[in-house]
């Protein structure tokens, strides 16, 4: 029955009290479950700004209608009990009116700040402090910024090189984040890969930021792993090591990848007979390998190609430097300038 006038200020009177009514739902639903405190706060100061936009909407709603009309009655009984008008003699109740409900806004963006500072806090904890390779003593997690100011004294061992026979010995590992798996908050799984090699390390800790700065590395980022090498209870079916786990003391994030990357190495790993059975399964173009080809050579089809041509080259130089032969780089000059990618493109 709304006149036309009316009929845009009606729908956004009819959306605003389906916010009040799921509000007010939420509110009831936190209480009846032993919801925390600050829960059923959020909860209740999410029902309060939704009723001041139900009386802002009726507001406008009724300075549009003629006092006396039956669409101005309508509207008036929409408005929250808070905000109906009480008389000329309940004006006087107005300012502490106003004064509480000031007071509950202030204590509501109090509280929304502190969820945010608490939040923000968290977030610089598992990101980790930024450290030095002479500050890494310091901290147990972190982003280690790398200078050539500073000589490292650490040994490496290789992932190809985590076999059974280092069980109980303590060895840093350079390799990328394949995959991190966090199971609860004291245990968390990370895939670590070099070259065509994966081992699985485990991160355990009951206190501290050590479990979730595991958990937030991108994948394909570069860390630096302290740790004792492991004989774990049955093989890791998942991994080229399996014999093996690596039981992380120390972890460091070297060089951190985006938090998303333009393809997963999985999905660029796949052959076309696993596509073809499974068409679900992402397919990775041509134009976003080769747009992406820094990644996409990470994957262990391009990685066999590159170890076989060069086995095939390694080959041939043999052969005939056991003849006699010697290998030479004559210079490649022509009569007239090359063309140049400027002129392909």
């Amino acid at each position: 029955f709304w006149p036309q006038s009316l009929c845009v200020l009606a729908m956004s009177i009819e959306a605003a009290e389906a916010a009040v009514a799921s509000s007010g739902q939420r509110v009831r639903d936190l209480k009846a479950e032993g919801a925390d405190k600050e829960a059923v706060e959020a909860a209740v100061a999410e029902l309060q700004a939704a009723k001041a936009t139900l009386t802002a909407s009726v507001e406008a709603a009724l300075a549009s209608c003629a006092e006396g009309t039956p669409e101005y009655d309508v509207l008036k009984a929409k408005l929250p009990a808070a905000a109906k008008p009480k008389g000329k003699e309940k004006k006087k109740d107005d300012a502490p009116q106003n004064d509480r409900a000031a007071a509950k806004a202030a204590r509501a963006a109090q509280r929304g700040a502190k969820a945010e500072a608490k939040a923000a806090t968290k977030d610089e904890a598992v990101l980790g402090p930024n450290l030095s390779q002479a500050e890494m003593d310091s901290a147990e997690f972190g982003n280690l910024f790398i200078q050539s100011t500073h000589a490292a004294t650490r040994a490496w061992t290789g992932v190809k090189e985590l076999v059974p026979s280092l069980a109980g010995q303590q060895v840093w590992v350079r390799a990328r984040v394949a995959t991190s798996r966090k199971q609860g908050k004291a245990l968390c799984f990370l895939q670590l890969r070099q070259s065509m090699h994966t081992a699985q390390a485990v991160v355990f800790a009951k206190e501290g930021e050590l479990v979730g700065f595991a958990a937030t590395l991108p994948r394909e980022s570069v860390v630096d792993v302290f740790g004792e090498v492991t004989l774990p209870a049955e093989a890791v079916a998942s991994c080229s090591q399996s014999a093996v786990e690596l039981q992380v003391r120390r972890l460091y994030c070297v060089s951190r990848a985006m938090p998303e990357l333009p393809l997963q190495l999985e999905d660029a790993a796949r052959s076309d007979e696993q596509l073809a059975a499974d068409p679900s399964l992402t397919r990775v173009n041509q134009d976003v390998r080769l747009n992406h080809r820094v990644i996409d050579l990470r994957t262990a089809a391009n990685q066999g190609i590159f170890r076989l041509q060069s086995a095939v080259c390694e080959h041939f130089r043999g052969f005939l430097l056991s003849q006699g032969f010697t290998e030479i780089h004559s210079p490649k000059m022509i009569g007239t300038a090359s063309e140049g990618g400027a002129d392909v493109f």
